[in-house]
């Protein structure tokens, strides 16, 4: 039976968190005909080995996950896209794999592929995450609009019709970060609106390190100042660093309480935007 929805899973060095997550894929509740694509992109631990024999343990002989290999470079947006190439479905939804999806995450992503031809889903950080992770995430993670300028999918939880995906040309491997973003700005500016399934939950887990928070603030400024290089003229407003020191002076003192307050990881968050957009005005020559 062809499938009327592929998953596509891109894997790097997943660990256990994978395994969680590939039991969630598993266990979905009232599913319709779907098949996983587990994308193996340059893994040195084993875990997509780990996660084949977990698949064998629950479903001996099953064929509904794929496992396809993404060697060339390690790349978030290069995995993806070599995951949509092998999907034999109309409709495409993506996770990732540190993080839970609920069980009736693939019967959601199903419906919204008969109402949208690009939708987003929503997400949950409070279940896995303390609380001033939590909240930092929640506060450097955009929802409607992004970066003050269109709506973006979160690369964690959203699907595409498959012919869409197509012809907007799958995610821009040039960038370093953000790709799910530029990719919402693109399919906007080809004419489609992005849909909302808020019942395709996905539990999300944020870094909850002060040097994993700073090293995500560091990728995505560097993937925002190419966004700003690439749509200013379009009309995405410049400030974001304005912003970041904003929010490092408004914490203040706090930052020197102990533990994981929330000012202190936000303001490392924010130093590491600040910094990420810095190195990419060299390749740029844009100050975002």
């Amino acid at each position: 039976m062809t499938p009327r929805l592929s998953v596509v899973l891109p894997v790097r060095n997943g660990g256990p968190l994978l395994l969680r997550q590939v039991l969630a894929l598993l266990h979905q509740e009232s599913p319709p005909s779907y098949e996983v694509i587990v994308v193996d992109n340059l893994s040195t631990d084993g875990s997509p080995e780990a996660a084949r024999r977990l698949v064998e343990e629950f479903e001996p002989g099953s064929s509904r996950f794929v496992y396809v290999k993404a060697s060339m470079r390690p790349s978030l947006g290069y995995a993806r896209n070599v995951g949509a190439a092998s999907s034999t479905a109309p409709a495409i939804a993506f996770c990732d794999q540190d993080d839970v999806v609920g069980p009736g995450w693939v019967q959601a992503h199903e419906r919204a592929a008969s109402l949208h031809s690009i939708w987003v889903g929503r997400i949950e950080s409070r279940v896995l995450n303390a609380r001033a992770t939590a909240a930092v995430a929640q506060g450097s993670y955009a929802a409607f609009p992004v970066l003050g300028y269109r709506p973006s999918v979160a690369g964690s939880n959203f699907g595409m019709r498959l012919d869409l995906f197509h012809e907007a040309g799958g995610f821009d491997e040039a960038i370093p970060s953000c790709e799910d973003i530029e990719m919402s700005w693109r399919v906007q500016r080809l004419g489609h609106k992005i849909g909302y399934a808020g019942d395709a939950v996905v539990l999300r887990q944020f870094r909850d390190t002060h040097i994993s928070v700073y090293n995500q603030g560091v990728w995505y400024g560097r993937g925002q100042a190419w966004l700003f290089a690439r749509y200013r003229t379009s009309g995405m407003p410049r400030g974001g660093s304005a912003d970041a020191w904003h929010r490092i002076r408004r914490n203040g003192l706090g930052v020197l309480r102990p533990g994981h307050s929330e000012s202190r990881l936000d303001s490392v968050h924010c130093l590491g935007l600040i910094l990420g957009r810095l190195a990419e005005v060299p390749r740029t020559r844009v100050w975002y």
